[in-house]
């Protein structure tokens, strides 16, 4: 594993480099050779590295890889997923950094895809804070924050349709209201029609 921390470590500049080391950590996972706990402990520290790269490859691979170890089943999945949700969170609060808001709505988006159950109880706490990926002013945080929606729709349609019913239109009714705002920018109407095309 040596190999696979120096490749995810900040201070290693060659971003092909952190991005291979995200997909050699992505493909070990499953592997036996370690312990559940141990596995979870040490790759999630290595991955988190990755987390705070500026480059769109590494930021997608680790965040993938974030998920697959999400994936239910482990005895740390719980913590793990509660820790990157927090850390998603806080970013897309109170960073300024796009990099920071990028990861964010990464982990938020792959995090819903792999760990739906445990995802489920924070969907008020994403509701809240997606919006600001939404009005976002890079196009590409405003699409992966739109899919996060997406695979958050997914987790509550399968689960309590009256919560599920609650969100649809309070998030259909946030998607309107902010595009026939007049003083609405084109990045936040632009927010706004990638969510009303999610809700089709």
């Amino acid at each position: 594993t040596e190999i696979y921390t120096l490749s995810l470590h900040d201070a290693l500049p060659i971003s092909n480099d952190k991005a291979a080391g995200a997909l050699a950590i992505d493909h070990l996972i499953d592997c036996d050779a370690i312990g559940a706990g141990e596995k979870a402990s040490k790759y999630s520290n290595f991955l988190r590295a990755g987390l705070l790269s500026n480059d769109y490859g590494v930021l997608e691979k680790t965040a993938r890889a974030l998920g697959h170890l999400a994936r239910p089943g482990g005895a740390y999945t719980a913590e793990l997923v509660e820790a990157e949700m927090t850390s998603a969170f806080e970013w897309l609060q109170t960073d300024k950094q796009e990099s920071r808001k990028l990861a964010a709505v990464l982990i938020i988006r792959e995090m819903a895809k792999n760990s739906p159950t445990l995802v489920y109880g924070f969907i008020p706490q994403i509701f809240d804070v997606i919006w600001n990926g939404l009005k976002d002013p890079r196009d590409l945080i405003r699409k992966i924050a739109a899919e996060a929606v997406s695979a958050c729709f997914e987790v509550m349609a399968a689960r309590d349709s009256g919560f599920a019913e609650h969100w649809f239109k309070k998030v259909y009714n946030q998607a309107v209201t902010t595009f026939n705002t007049p003083g609405a920018t084109i990045d936040e109407q632009h927010g706004a029609l990638l969510i009303l095309k999610e809700l089709l």
